[in-house]
């Protein structure tokens, strides 16, 4: 049985050497309430000086109490995105339609683009920049974001599914976190749209 003094020149050993070179990013996806979050904050918590949340930019102008901008989420406008994406600078482009049955859906003309949608993003900029500092960059987004992330194949990244073990759970998560917010049809979206 190792001591505590070898336990711990072991895990020095270790950070050492991811210290030493480029990591792959960590791609967190799953369905809302699925537990990604306390997935991240246990990463960063576990180990800070490795680990580093890549908040995306977002159009959402809605926002959780507990969100705060420019460390969950950044503010950016639909012409940031188009631009970011002519010119190839997004790692990955999710636009969520806003769930929501009264909401009537318009749609931008010749775009094909709803103007209710909420568009998601990571720049590959920061990303790589993280990469190159030795860090492990973390993203979460919705599994579209994360295949578009694998199709690209622009950095090394490792995927994580987090899933609640039921859909049960998941409905009885939505409800407690976001009580008064979710009609039982945006519930059986969200539950169903992973």
């Amino acid at each position: 049985m190792a001591t505590a003094e070898q336990e711990r020149t072991l895990m020095d050993m270790k950070i050492k050497m991811v210290k030493d070179k480029p990591q792959n990013l960590l791609v967190l996806c799953g369905p809302p309430c699925s537990g990604k979050t306390m997935l991240i904050e246990h990463f960063i918590f576990s180990n800070p000086s490795i680990f580093q949340f890549i908040p995306p930019f977002t159009t959402k102008t809605k926002f959780e109490r507990e969100e705060i901008e420019n460390v969950h989420y950044r503010l950016a406008s639909q012409n940031d995105f188009t631009a970011w994406q002519k010119e190839d600078k997004l790692l990955y482009l999710t636009q969520e339609q806003m769930i929501n049955t009264a909401v009537q859906t318009n749609y931008n003309y010749g775009s094909g683009v709803q103007a209710n949608a909420i568009w998601n993003g990571v720049l590959f900029e920061e990303a790589s920049r993280l990469r190159n500092e030795f860090k492990i960059g973390i993203i979460e987004t919705s599994l579209d974001g994360a295949k578009q992330i694998y199709a690209k194949q622009r950095l090394p990244c490792n995927f994580i599914y987090v899933h609640p073990p039921t859909t049960d759970e998941l409905a009885v998560r939505l409800i407690r976190n976001r009580p008064g917010k979710d009609t039982q049809h945006s519930m059986t979206l969200k539950q169903n749209n992973e």
